[in-house]
């Protein structure tokens, strides 16, 4: 490989710890992150396309001025998530084997619901719906991976934070990290990738043996930190998450716990989270803080332990990854030992939680509060429960999963629809859609109309990933992926493609070849997708795995070829082009990358950072046949026009054209203002000397070619 102009931006990348960006192909691109890494230690809002927008914060809905005053001030709030935990894996809920005595004293101490659905098998998603009360489809986070909780929506922190709440949050996977927004409303956030935190090492025995630490916080830092808050903070009104991933496969829980459960390596997580949570509540106890402060336990999403055939989550509905635990404790006014047999959904975890501390709701909202089933007012709601999942569509280009429950009834949507009664049959094995398809059209009917009367979710969304966040997500068994195609909420009713039922073994193979990945074992890899790639040619995710293994064996054309296609189905898809960008740029593809860009110009017009780097590609690429200095100027002016303010990332792109014009008096004076803003904005030092290299070459009447050295040796 040559090397040249790019590799201070490398080593800047490197240094700052993320790989996004040695894909971009331009210091345009560069000084765009650079500008925004600066603007945001400012305290700016994270930024899209090189430039920072404004706030969305005018646009959250606001607090419900109906709603009864405080009748109870100063009640705080421990909101415990328990990552993968189903609901018969505690005691309370049935479990025989005593995985979980204080969780079940909680439920003693409180109210239980027994029926309770989350809205999505994945972590962000579910517990997007838990803070705004808002279904997927309405606060717009579809997955794990390529969204993040827009802004504009109003979350249960924010709400706490504005009526003088202190807020903390101790956070154990990276799924929950800053970047997605989740965290809007908490004053104090520590999450896996912060500093001084216990990461979970894992003991692996097959083949080698090796210890591999996995981007996850264990339980016992949850909890020390947890209690660090209480203490700091019990003078106070006060709001802590704590989020627990414990049970998150790969298990690999403290030997005491495996020890107690040899037969479910499962449980002994849940034990050893449960032994934590304990920890916890004996704190509260011991600083009198009990009766104030209400606890709320639940789960983002259950585990399939090998029902239906799905080893872990993600991908199904079934209740087996649907139902989660909800336990009410804590204060006084709560009837202890209470248990509530009608469907309720983490949708009403937020109104709720507000009722019971004696504060006003959210409006625009779709949850509601439980305080009926509470104080005995009412012993059915008659709420509807809903959920979906995205992960067939992201991995194997097929109609995306939902799923409606009202009462005992429950229909699954998809290409061979199911519908069972589920306190007749809990594990769902009796499909009575032949049966009843009456029930079953009622329920289709009716999510239909829930979908379309939904008020519109947020255009801000969706999120590129880096590679960075991409490898964490796939060390925890998780499709990186991007945003799924926008089809449209009625649209996406339309079934096609596999039913996910026979597509569970290519999942797992897929989970398989994830791991060989991790491990370089590309060929292996390889042996496993081929197939899985011919079975579904618009699987965006394996075409995704296909193109990295395919890097990892030198194979670079083929790896190119499968990027290709799935730009063909996501124009737009910016993390493939992105990675495209750079494979071509890499291997001295020149042509193929100006096509790239070019193409890319034509059909995302509104991507002003892909535009950046064809205008950069135009101006700078050391083939005298590919340079088109005047097109340069005209494109990368264009975007500038378009920015609603100077970006120094773009100016320094107008300056590398203007003086492949030519132009050398302008396109100082071009740099010389890119540098005046990133010297404003206390721009990296490195980022200052690169600019100032370009302007000496202006300045000796030098054009820049990029990357350099390949321009020497044509």
């Amino acid at each position: 490989m040559k090397r040249g102009a790019s590799v201070l931006r490398q080593t800047f990348a490197s240094a700052l710890g993320s790989e996004s960006w040695r894909s971009t192909g331009g210091p345009g691109a560069l000084l765009a992150l650079a500008f925004v890494l600066v603007l945001t230690g400012c305290g700016e809002e994270r930024a899209r396309e090189g430039v920072v927008p404004p706030r969305a914060s005018s646009a959250k809905p606001a607090l419900d001025a109906t709603a009864p005053a405080s009748s109870s001030p100063g009640v705080n709030l421990i909101l415990i998530t328990l990552d993968t935990t189903r609901a018969d894996a505690l005691g309370a809920y049935g479990q025989q084997q005593q995985a979980s005595p204080h969780i079940d004293r909680l439920a003693a101490h409180g109210v239980l619901f027994e029926q309770v659905t989350t809205s999505a098998p994945e972590t962000l998603p579910s517990h997007a719906t838990l803070f705004t009360g808002k279904w997927p489809y309405v606060h717009g986070v579809r997955a794990n991976s390529g969204y993040v909780l827009s802004e504009r929506n109003l979350t249960l922190a924010e709400v706490l934070r504005d009526r003088g709440y202190r807020t903390g949050a101790e956070v154990a996977a990276p799924v929950l990290r800053k970047e997605t927004l989740i965290t809007q409303g908490f004053d104090h956030y520590r999450g896996a990738e912060s500093p001084g935190v216990v990461l979970k090492e894992i003991k692996y025995t097959e083949g080698e043996e090796r210890k591999v630490k996995k981007p996850m916080r264990v339980g016992s830092d949850i909890s020390a930190k947890g209690i660090e808050f209480l203490r700091r903070n019990h003078e106070e009104t006060f709001f802590l998450w704590l989020h627990y991933f414990d049970p998150h496969d790969p298990y690999s829980a403290p030997a005491t716990f495996n020890a107690m459960f040899p037969d479910s390596r499962y449980l002994a997580e849940v034990a050893s989270m449960d032994f934590q949570i304990g920890r916890v509540m004996e704190e509260v106890e011991r600083l009198g803080l009990r009766d104030k402060t209400l606890v709320v336990l639940t789960a983002d999403h259950g585990e399939g332990l090998y029902e239906h055939d799905e080893p872990t989550h993600s991908y199904f509905v079934y209740d087996s990854t649907m139902r989660v635990p909800l336990i009410l404790s804590g204060l006084k006014r709560l009837p202890a030992g209470r248990r509530v047999p009608s469907l309720v959904r983490t949708l009403d975890i937020a109104p709720t939680a507000l009722e019971l501390m004696g504060l006003p709701g959210m409006e625009g909202i779709q949850g509601v509060s439980l305080m009926p089933l509470l104080d005995g007012g009412a012993s059915d709601l008659s709420l509807v429960g809903y959920g979906e999942s995205n992960r067939f569509l992201a991995a194997f280009g097929m109609s995306p999963l939902r799923f409606i429950r009202r009462g005992s009834w429950k229909y699954i949507h998809k290409v061979n629809p199911e519908l069972y009664d589920v306190s007749a049959d809990p594990a769902e094995i009796d499909n009575l859609i032949t049966r009843h398809p009456d029930v079953a059209e009622k329920l289709r009917r009716e999510l239909e109309g829930m979908i379309r009367r939904a008020p519109p979710k947020p255009t801000d969304a969706e999120s590129v990933i880096d590679a960075r966040t991409a490898a964490q997500l796939t060390a925890l068994g998780y499709v990186a992926q991007s945003p799924a195609p926008d089809l449209g909420e009625e649209e996406s009713l339309r079934l096609w493609g596999h039913d996910p039922v026979g597509v569970i073994q290519d999942s797992e193979d897929v989970s398989i070849a994830m791991g060989l990945i991790e491990r370089k074992e590309f060929a292996q890899a390889m042996e496993l997708l081929s197939p899985i790639r011919e079975k579904y040619p618009e699987g965006r995710y394996v075409l995704e795995l296909s193109a990295t293994v395919l890097q990892g064996l030198e194979r670079y054309r083929e790896a190119a070829a499968a990027m290709r296609e799935i730009l063909k189905l996501e124009p737009c898809n910016e993390r493939t082009r992105d990675q495209l960008r750079f494979l071509l740029r890499e291997h001295e593809f020149y042509e193929e990358l100006v096509a790239l860009l070019a193409a890319a110009a034509d059909h995302c017009p509104e991507a002003l950072r892909n535009i950046n780097n064809y205008a950069w590609a135009l101006a700078t690429l050391p083939s005298d046949a590919l340079r088109d200095g005047a097109k340069a100027v005209r494109v990368i002016q264009d975007a500038i026009a378009r920015l609603p303010e100077p970006d120094p990332a773009y100016l320094d792109t107008l300056a590398a054209a203007l003086a492949e014009t030519g132009e050398f008096d302008q396109a100082i004076e071009t740099e010389s203002q890119a540098l005046e803003l990133l010297r404003a904005a206390g721009a990296p030092e490195q980022v200052l000397e690169e600019l100032g290299q370009h302007l000496d070459s202006y300045r000796a009447r030098r054009p820049l070619r990029d990357p350099a050295d390949a321009a020497q040796g044509m």
